[in-house]
């Protein structure tokens, strides 16, 4: 708190020496639309994260094989389509938003949205980790 109020009263000194007027009125319709973005390329992930889970194939143990039990050792490849399309989806979407930010965040005050670059860099290596180990069907 104590922070803010620092950086208002810069702003405020900065404010009678050059005369500059701040024009922010709040968050706007584009923010709130990147904000929304990003929660909706997260919930895409966390989707595929799920998706995962049934789509690798399932491991096969030595009580089971004693025991005759059907293990798939292969990759569910409409599942793994589905990753794959729904990753290059979320790439799309962050990397939207990066692009919005990049165009709009011109003070040294707003955030650098860490999370939309690790999101990024999640879904690449998670392409890549589908594109190299099953077989990728598009």
């Amino acid at each position: 708190m104590a922070g803010q109020q620092t950086q208002v009263k810069m702003m405020q000194n900065n404010n009678k020496n050059h005369n500059f007027t701040d024009r922010r009125s709040g968050r706007d319709f584009l923010y709130r639309a990147m904000v929304g973005i990003n929660i909706f390329a997260w919930l895409i992930f966390v989707i595929v994260m799920c998706m995962f889970h049934f789509a690798r194939p399932e491991l096969e143990t030595g009580f089971g094989r004693f025991l005759n039990v059907y293990s798939r050792t292969s990759w569910n490849s409409y599942l793994v389509n589905w990753m794959f399309l729904l990753l290059c989806g979320c790439v799309l979407l962050s990397t939207l938003v990066i692009l919005i930010r990049k165009r709009r965040a011109r003070r040294r005050t707003d955030g650098v949205w860490a999370n939309v670059f690790f999101l990024v860099i999640t879904s690449v290596i998670s392409l890549i980790y589908l594109w190299i180990n099953a077989d990728v069907d598009l």
